[in-house]
Parts: structure tokens; C-alpha cells; sequence
């Protein structure tokens, strides 16, 4: 018996921290969105003060039940104006018992303070992810807007020179073909800033020879370079009226000889 009563301070509040932290660790890692390790020093710090709480609330338990025993004079008689036997000890034990149940509604008011704690901190930490991430998405979707706008800008050239910027609209599209004549198509390797990806994105749009190159007007050629994509603007940077008119007539440029003897491509 005096074996149970000696354990009983350690194991009732033991019980009751495991459980707090148990619970106040899964309330951070699901609520809160902590990580493992902080989650779990938390709750280990509630588990703590619950345990301190809940043991020195069991202490004060045992001590008023001793300290309820009737007192002796050194004769073993009861000291004069204490109460017969069986009355002391219905007083004592009702004595104990009223400290007894403060005792516990004291822990029990602890518990539910650490556990509201618990609750009002996982809360806090819940609405402060919450702003940090409304707060990291309107900076993306700002930066975004910076991004696109850039990119609008680059995109919208007055290539026809008429003050308006009117992307793949600019000026007026010439006549292409839907395939090349016969005999096939020409190198337009050969004119000077026409590689091999920028041949094949000429052919889809339905340029497939010089002479097609060489009759594109003003207007035209701003179309041309605002429907070149990832390539705006090159056939007017590179002249490539001027050297396909020359090898449309069936002359050579410097560089076309270069592609005719394999040194470019």
C-alpha cells in the first residue's frame, strides 16, 4: 500500500503530460504546419509544465492527508481540546478529502489552460502561414505581371512605322505558297541570318524561294518581321530583300558561297 501511494504522485501526472503532448504535438505537425522537430520541442514544453502542475498538485494531496493524522503528546494521549478518536478521524479524513478535490480541480484548471495554450499557439501559427503564403503569392503573381508586360513590350514593335503597335498585325502579309514549286524549294540557307531553324519556320509560314523574298515591299517586310517568331525583326537587320534579289537573279554573295562549299552549315 505505501509502494502504490509513493508511485502515485509520478504515474497520474505522467499520464496526463504523455497525453498533452501527444496531443499538443499533433495539433502543431496537422494545425499548425510545423516542422517535426519544432512540433515536437513544443510539446515536450507542455508535456513539462503539465507534469510540474499535475506532481506538485499530488504533493500538496499527500501532504495535507499526513498532516491530517491527530497529533500526540511524548504520553501517546491526545492533546487537550482535541476531538475522541472516531470524530478526529471522520474530521481529518473530511479534511483530506476537501484538499484532495481542490487539489485535483487545480490540475484539472492547469490542464485545460495548457491544452487552450496549445490551441490559441496553433491557431497563431496557422493564420501566420496563412498570410505568409497570400503574401508570397501577390509577390509571384507581381512579378508575373512584370514578366508578361516585358514581354508584351517586346513583342509589340512598330515595325511599319505607323505609331501603332499591333503585333503579328503590323503592316500587310504577303502572298506565300502553300508548298514549293517545282524543283523544290530554294537554299534559303544562303541569305545571310537564315539558318536551319529559321529556314523551316520560313517554310511554314509559305516562304520557300528567293524571288518570293526579293518582292516583299515595305509593308510586307514589317510583316514578315512581326511573324517571325523568336526571330523579330531579322529579316530587316540582315537585308535579306537586297541578297535575295541578288540570288534570285542567280548571283552569289559572299556568304552564300560560303554555305555552297560547306563552311557554315
Amino acid at each position: 500500500m505505501n509502494k502504490q501511494h509513493n508511485d502515485a504522485p509520478f504515474f497520474g501526472p505522467a499520464a496526463l503530460a504523455g497525453l498533452a503532448a501527444l496531443i499538443s504535438f499533433v495539433g502543431f505537425m496537422v494545425l499548425g504546419g510545423f516542422d517535426f522537430s519544432t512540433a515536437a520541442f513544443l510539446a515536450a514544453f507542455i508535456a513539462a509544465a503539465v507534469f510540474i502542475v499535475m506532481l506538485w498538485a499530488y504533493s500538496v494531496d499527500t501532504y495535507k492527508g499526513s498532516d491530517a493524522l491527530s497529533p500526540r503528546d511524548v504520553n501517546g494521549a491526545p492533546p487537550s481540546g482535541s476531538l475522541p478518536g472516531n470524530l478526529a478521524g471522520e474530521q481529518d479524513a473530511s479534511d483530506a478529502g476537501s484538499d484532495a478535490g481542490a487539489a485535483k480541480m487545480q490540475a484539472e484548471a492547469a490542464a485545460v489552460k495548457a491544452a487552450e495554450d496549445a490551441k490559441a499557439a496553433a491557431e497563431a501559427a496557422i493564420a501566420k502561414a496563412a498570410a505568409d503564403a497570400e503574401a508570397a503569392k501577390a509577390e509571384a503573381d507581381s512579378k508575373a505581371m512584370a514578366v508578361a508586360a516585358a514581354a508584351a513590350g517586346a513583342v509589340s514593335e512598330d515595325y511599319d512605322g505607323d505609331g501603332e503597335a499591333e503585333g503579328t498585325d503590323e503592316g500587310t502579309k504577303p502572298e506565300m505558297l502553300s508548298e514549293a514549286r517545282d524543283g523544290g524549294p530554294d537554299n534559303l540557307k544562303e541569305i545571310k541570318g537564315v539558318g536551319p531553324a529559321m529556314e523551316t519556320l520560313l517554310h511554314s509560314l509559305g516562304v520557300f524561294h528567293f524571288d518570293q523574298v526579293a518582292a516583299w515591299n515595305k509593308d510586307e517586310l514589317a510583316w514578315v518581321d512581326a511573324n517571325l517568331k523568336g526571330f523579330k525583326g531579322r529579316a530587316s537587320r540582315d537585308n535579306w530583300v537586297d541578297q535575295a534579289k541578288i540570288l534570285a537573279a542567280g548571283g552569289e554573295t559572299e556568304f552564300s558561297k560560303r554555305v555552297d562549299e560547306g563552311d557554315v552549315y
